[in-house]
């Protein structure tokens, strides 16, 4: 015969672990209010409560270590990645411990559920904060699944999201221990879906599209930029070469092409391309005639050298792309500041009516990948070949354009304060460019991609995503797919091509937007102080 508390303890892992759309979705439901709820009961009758912290330590350390999966790739990371997920699940692992001695050391009440509810949220909260800030696997993504419980997130964001998950599980553990009050749990399991469904039919209209080209170039570290120093590496000439077949075989007419981070190896100024060779280029894939739509020799794009030849820029390329397409640009690009010595991870804006190009800087930075924390840290990135670090941006831009569009470039995506504040400028459509190919045949992708939709519905605002490996692709203001690059046989690194998509533009304001994480953090600052005050007075 099973042990109960054995099969307590691996069916509420299984639902919990595998309950994200990027894992089995129909558990997620499940897993949204009671996969933590089957855990803290199976163990409720256990005799010590430090025994049952212990265990809630190691059932959570296994439920992480599933969802973070793909921090265990080591293809380009090297063996420290695993030092770094050992970190990270032994740290939300002890989170989780703390929580479990508050759901068991007090009596089964609702007021101590708002209390337990709320200590996560402000833990959830405080993960952003910690060197460049752990973004990853909220709680709130057992509701990621479905469009409809989906729309939770625009009223308190992915955190209210959180606060949301971990009371309807303390209600549904409330219930299995006292065995009454199902008719409360219902309710809570069915809000979200109700909600959802309302906030969809009625805000739910026709609105103009916008049509785009979002390029995924699909190429490995070693053949996009010699990174691991390689004899794959492809020339930056035709990698430039490859994305203008791309774009031509697509046939299709954009407003709006989105070229993914670091699109093109290369700094944007460095004068690295003979302009003979470029027109030969232009003249192969788009005829004699294109070489009308190269831009002037200015210093911006080209530099002319003793021997009287030209050489140009990556950013001669781009706005050669936007005039040939007429389209507006965005590309991902390393950019120098060379008066102050600095580098900038960076999206450039290419308007085809006007010169101007404007720039967006990456602001949250990859520790090791993008700038060292420690010192100890440079060692195990010049082994990566990283020797030096990118300098952060400090502020949101909107490109004003075919719509008014705001950039975040990698995982910039998954932070919520951050998207809020292009929304707040205000951006009616959000871009993500980001390239995921740092750890192969993972569920990173699909993860990344879920964190996006999370923050078009937080913010009421459509995205779309061009990334070097991913999920390229749109969803529209409520979290729906419209469109994303896919092949029947190719796994996502290895999908290469021009995805058209013509994105709605519908947008709306949401109660996030307007009170951001602050509402929710609050809130549960607030009640956790002043339920902690009560429990306290009342034991005196």
């Amino acid at each position: 015969m099973i042990n109960k508390k054995l099969l307590g303890f691996l069916s509420s892992f299984f639902i919990v672990a595998l309950g994200q759309p990027a894992w089995v979705g129909f558990l997620s439901p499940l897993a949204a209010i009671l996969g933590y709820a089957v855990f803290w009961y199976t163990f409720n009758d256990h005799e010590k409560i430090q025994s049952k912290i212990k265990i809630s330590f190691f059932w959570f350390l296994f439920v992480q270590s599933v969802q973070l999966s793909w921090m265990t790739s080591i293809k380009y990371q090297g063996p420290y990645i695993l030092l770094v997920y050992l970190f990270v699940l032994i740290w939300l692992s002890l989170q989780f411990a703390v929580l479990t001695y508050f759901v068991y050391s007090r009596k089964i009440t609702i007021l101590n559920g708002i209390f337990v509810s709320s200590i996560w949220t402000i833990l959830e909260w405080s993960r952003l904060y910690f060197i460049s800030g752990f973004s990853w696997n909220p709680a709130a993504m057992a509701y990621a699944t479905y469009s409809q419980s989906l729309q939770m997130a625009s009223i308190a964001g992915v955190l209210g999201m959180s606060f949301y998950v971990i009371f309807g599980n303390y209600l549904f553990y409330r219930s299995a221990v006292y065995k009454k009050y199902w008719t409360t749990v219902l309710i809570v399991a069915i809000f979200p879906y109700l909600f959802g469904s309302l906030n969809i039919y009625f805000r739910d209209e026709g609105s103009k599209s916008l049509k785009a080209l979002l390029v995924q170039t699909a190429l490995p570290p070693d053949e996009k930029d010699g990174y691991l120093a390689s004899f794959n590496s492809l020339s930056p000439e035709y990698q430039w070469q490859r994305i203008l077949i791309f774009l031509k075989e697509s046939n299709q007419k954009a407003d709006l092409i989105v070229l993914p981070e670091v699109a093109v190896p290369i700094e944007a100024n460095r004068y690295e391309y003979s302009l003979e060779k470029v027109k030969q280029i232009w003249i192969d894939e788009f005829g004699v005639s294109s070489l009308k739509n190269l831009p002037e020799l200015t210093s911006e794009y080209a530099f002319l050298t003793f021997g009287d030849k030209w050489f140009v820029n990556n950013k001669f390329w781009a706005k050669a792309l936007s005039n040939q397409f007429n389209a507006n640009i965005i590309i991902g690009m390393y950019e120098m500041d060379f008066k102050r010595g600095e580098t900038f991870n960076a999206a450039l804006f290419f308007n085809q009516k006007n010169k101007q190009i404007k720039r967006y800087v990456k602001r949250v930075l990859v520790p090791i990948g993008e700038y060292f924390p420690f010192e100890w840290c440079r060692p195990i990135a010049e082994k990566l070949g990283i020797f030096d670090s990118f300098s952060a941006g400090n502020k949101s831009e909107v490109f004003s354009g075919v719509a008014d569009m705001a950039v975040s470039i990698c995982y910039e995506e998954t932070f919520s304060n951050i998207i809020r504040e292009c929304r707040l400028l205000p951006a009616n459509l959000f871009i993500n460019i980001t390239n995921d190919v740092w750890f192969p045949n993972s569920k990173l992708p699909l993860q990344h991609f879920h964190h996006g939709k999370l923050r078009a519905v937080e913010n009421g605002v459509p995205l779309i995503r061009a990334c070097n490996t991913g999920i390229t692709g749109g969803v529209d203001c409520f979290g729906r797919v419209v469109k994303t690059l896919q092949s029947e046989t190719l796994p996502f690194e290895k999908i290469k091509g021009a995805l058209f998509i013509e994105i709605p533009l519908l947008h709306y304001k949401t109660l996030y937007t307007l009170l951001g994480d602050g509402f929710i953090v609050g809130l549960s600052f607030l009640c956790s102080i002043l339920i902690f005050r009560y429990f306290n007075s009342n034991r005196a």
